[in-house]
């Protein structure tokens, strides 16, 4: 135990993802067991990839993904806003040696520049937060990073997808990167249309190449 951080397997967690009862049995199920949620929809998703230079981890919270993506890419830009889960990325990247591969940040992505909070129902956990309002966590547009070889991009951004997209439209038809996002309607139904994500990408020409994952939540597109 560290602070308000908890070590379950290789991973800490923030303390909401702790709590006993059924947060710690997933949890202890999820880290203490295995590699954390949904890798396996990750390294899926990687099957589709031929280039290996840049990846964006949009929404990392504690870098179960990033810890795949750091293992392929030349570099990883992860991107996690709430400062718990934040924490407890940072102190993964530390233990398992990311080392300047990694880039961890603690923004939000957006199309605009602005300020949010997050939040959640009562008694869920930490990936479940979303962006609910204004507030002091600052956004990033990734089209203000000026990257020239973004490979891959996978945001899990809780309905926060289309917004983080059209922030990107300059990155992704100069770099033409696969893109794998979450799904979710009712989340993204917050934000405005729940099939945003997809009608942007189709829009500048991309496509669907696969629904991934037990749960068909997890899509990738690609040029």
């Amino acid at each position: 135990e560290r602070g308000s951080l908890k070590k379950f397997g290789d991973f800490w967690i923030p303390d909401v993802d702790a709590r006993w009862g059924r947060h710690w049995l997933k949890s202890h199920r999820l880290y203490r067991r295995g590699r954390g949620p949904k890798v396996q929809d990750i390294e899926e998703a990687l099957g589709h990839c031929q280039r290996w230079s840049l990846a964006i981890d949009g929404g990392a919270n504690i870098g179960a993904y990033s810890r795949v993506l750091m293992q392929h890419f030349e570099h990883v830009i992860a991107f996690e806003p709430a400062p718990d889960t934040f924490a407890c990325l940072s102190r993964n990247l530390e233990e398992w040696g990311a080392g300047d591969r990694v880039q961890a940040n603690q923004n939000a992505l957006s199309d605009r520049l602005e300020s949010v909070s997050l939040g959640t129902e009562a008694g869920r956990r930490s990936p479940s937060r979303r962006v609910v309002g204004g507030g002091d966590i600052a956004t990033v547009r990734i089209d203000d990073l000026g990257l020239d070889d973004l490979a891959f991009l996978k945001l899990d951004v809780e309905g926060y997808e289309e917004r983080a997209l059209r922030g990107a439209v300059e990155t992704l038809t100069r770099c033409r990167p696969l893109v794998m996002f979450e799904d979710k309607p009712k989340k993204t139904s917050h934000f405005g249309d729940p099939r945003g994500a997809h009608l942007f990408l189709e829009s500048i020409g991309m496509k669907p190449i696969a629904c991934i994952g037990p749960k068909q939540i997890d899509w990738l597109y690609g040029f």
